[in-house]
């Protein structure tokens, strides 16, 4: 199925957020969904233990799968099931942990200063974190564009000590120390003033040890970055010559957002909402983009005019960064990570390395949740097959005139969830964008919870 530059199929229902076709956007669809769960609330369904019939069990099955069901001959009882152990399903923001690297600060930065250049004079011994984990952040001034300053990250204190030492001693003997032909300053600095500089309209928020904490409830909370600047910074790219920094640095704003990418706190789920996580995606998507064009044009520099001509600086090398950096983005959902890998071209086995689910493209009323990395995928995937069965069955027991209008809805999205989407019943656009992820993710838990309850046996049965 071919999708757009979102990832979404073609005439299929909206993903995360992408509510502009199909579902989400019919005026009556919040009325049929509240019909349709006070029906779903009243129906008993006499329990099964065959196995779903929409499962694949030709494939071999893992360990887990096999322990599960008991070699594949009956369903595994509730508790068993949603243990900690075998639970399928976690919040994407969960994955994320708090970074409390050691960090230097390089002040007074030559404006045209690249990554590359502060880790030559950090110098190549220097313990700094892995090109993965993306040790340097450049700070930029939002309005303009300009350098500001530098922090590195390090694996342990000492060695971030060394470095300051090291150029210490050197101003002390005569040597000032210099990036290209500026003076620089070199101190030790904290994940905290790394935070505050990153995220400088964060209202309210005090960084401590990494970890934000906040003077305003969820609800007053106005994010981490604005829509403002994350339209800016890729339009700073686009048009390189709309601010007075951007045409010799055009860089500058995609390490920006490959920074917010990697040290947005996405743990802290009741502080970011589903627009402010899908305006991030969103910048991402079309930074992706611009930079495709702009390699592809930096492939043919000699056969074009010259006003027409993009920066060195934007390589292909510092595409693969945004998509290492996005692919790897703990609060993105398995749907986002595809339609990424799609836009970027990611082949199957890249896609399989960044722990992306075989049906990602086809999670559609998954906002917050991700596979499980303890569980198996046939696991997920037989989890899922539960969902769609149960949820299909109740689908069926329903009055004749809902159940049909409930299918026809059910014919316009993707069916792999079954009717999933039905019985959460996500309030409409306006509101659900209001949403914070933690609410979500909450929602989510307990809706598969619920039909699971219903799916499974309660106790262990005999065979």
């Amino acid at each position: 199925m071919q999708r757009d530059s979102l990832g979404s199929g073609n005439g299929a229902s909206p993903g995360q957020l992408q509510r502009r076709t199909g579902l989400h956007n019919d005026i009556d669809l919040q009325e049929l969904l509240e019909q349709t769960r006070d029906a779903f609330s009243k129906l008993i369904l006499p329990k099964l233990n065959s196995q779903p019939t929409t499962f694949d069990s030709r494939v071999p099955s893992s360990e887990m799968l096999n322990y599960l069901t008991s070699g594949f001959v009956t369903r595994p009882y509730f508790d068993l099931a949603t243990s900690p152990d075998y639970e399928p399903f976690i919040q994407s923001g969960s994955v994320a942990r708090i970074n409390t690297c050691p960090v230097v600060k390089i002040d007074d930065l030559p404006y045209e200063a690249k990554v590359s250049d502060i880790i030559a004079f950090v110098g190549g011994n220097a313990k700094i974190l892995n090109d993965a984990d993306e040790p340097v952040h450049i700070m930029m001034e939002r309005i303009t564009a300009k350098t500001g300053a530098a922090y590195v990250e390090f694996y342990d204190f000492d060695s971030a000590v060394k470095v300051v030492d090291k150029h210490r001693q050197a101003k002390a003997h005569g040597k000032p120390v210099r990036i290209n032909t500026r003076i620089v300053t070199v101190t030790i600095s904290s994940q905290d003033a790394l935070l505050k500089d990153l995220f400088p309209y964060a209202r309210q928020v005090e960084w401590i040890g990494g970890n934000p904490f906040f003077h305003v409830s969820p609800e007053m909370f106005k994010g981490f970055v604005t829509e403002e600047e994350l339209i800016s910074l890729v339009k700073n790219v686009e048009f390189p010559h709309r601010v007075p920094y951007t045409k010799a640095c055009p860089q500058r704003s995609v390490e920006t957002l490959i920074s917010i990418l990697k040290k947005l706190p996405w743990q802290m789920t009741a502080y970011i909402t589903i627009r402010q996580r899908y305006r991030i995606y969103k910048a991402v998507v079309d930074m992706i983009s611009v930079l495709q064009d702009a390699v592809f044009n930096s492939e043919r520099r000699s056969m074009m005019p010259e006003h027409m001509r993009t920066s060195e600086l934007l390589n292909e090398k510092l595409l693969k960064r945004v998509i290492r950096a996005a692919m790897d983005c703990p609060g993105f959902t398995p749907l986002m990570k595809d339609n990424i890998g799609f836009v970027s071209g990611l082949d199957e086995h890249q896609m399989v390395a960044y722990r992306v689910p075989a049906n990602a493209n086809r999670w559609r009323h998954i906002y917050t949740l991700m596979p499980n990395p303890a569980v198996p995928s046939d696991v997920i995937d037989y989890y899922i097959a539960l969902i769609r069965e149960e949820t299909t069955r109740m689908v069926d027991a329903l009055p004749p005139m809902l159940r049909r209008q409930v299918r026809a809805k059910g014919a316009e999205t993707d069916p792999f969830w079954g009717y999933f989407w039905a019985f959460i019943g996500f309030p409409d656009t306006a509101e659900f964008e209001k949403m914070s992820l933690q609410t979500c993710g909450k929602l989510e838990l307990n809706a598969i919870d619920t039909i699971l309850a219903r799916a499974l046996p309660a106790q262990p049965l005999l065979t």
